[in-house]
């Protein structure tokens, strides 16, 4: 990925995808995931979550990554709305 995560597995059949970061001095890694559960006809809540791989102190970094990554899943969600619309 562009922000070097690198994913590390992923269950259609759980709707899950769980990918590692590179360590920065914040952190010597973390576990970074999303979980999609169904929330009704046409809607889905999706959990995202980050905790690091070794250490309890992280610097905010956890944070940070669940921001990076609902912004990514926002910027993907809107580009799939664009592509999909008529014309």
């Amino acid at each position: 990925s562009k922000r070097g995560w690198k994913v590390e597995s992923g269950n259609k059949d759980e709707k899950s995808v769980r990918a590692t970061t590179l360590p920065t001095w914040r952190s010597p890694g973390e576990i970074v995931g999303i979980q999609i559960y169904a929330a009704g006809d046409a809607q889905s809540v999706v959990k995202i979550y980050s905790k690091p791989l070794f250490t309890a102190m992280d610097f905010g970094k956890n944070a940070m990554n669940v921001v990076e990554m609902a912004k990514e899943i926002e910027d993907a969600g809107q580009v799939h709305h664009y592509l999909k619309m008529e014309p």
